[in-house]
């Protein structure tokens, strides 16, 4: 969980600085050719957010990494898009963790 980018958590950093608290929309590419976003560094960047749709295209997302970015009081997730590998990477954490 721990390898991978974390330039997206000084951006979203600038943003809570700035008292952003409440995010529409969150789209980032994170799968074509170049090293992806730790999954920790995906749950730093957005744990102090109330984003409604998020869009974070990275290929093998665990699923924890989005319960605990969406995990507050008031979440108002209402979206989530998975890319069609990362569908299939969430069903078999899942058939994982239930068995």
């Amino acid at each position: 969980m721990g390898a991978g980018r974390r330039d997206m958590e000084t951006f979203f950093k600038w943003l809570r600085d700035k008292n952003v608290t409440n995010i529409i929309k969150v789209i980032v590419e994170d799968r074509k050719g170049s090293t992806a976003h730790s999954d920790q560094a995906i749950e730093t960047a957005l744990k102090e957010f109330d984003v409604e749709i998020l869009d974070w295209r990275k290929v093998d997302i665990d699923p924890r990494t989005i319960w605990e970015a969406s995990r507050k009081e008031r979440s108002n997730l209402r979206e989530l898009h998975l890319c069609k590998d990362c569908i299939y990477s969430f069903i078999l954490s899942y058939n994982v963790t239930s068995s």
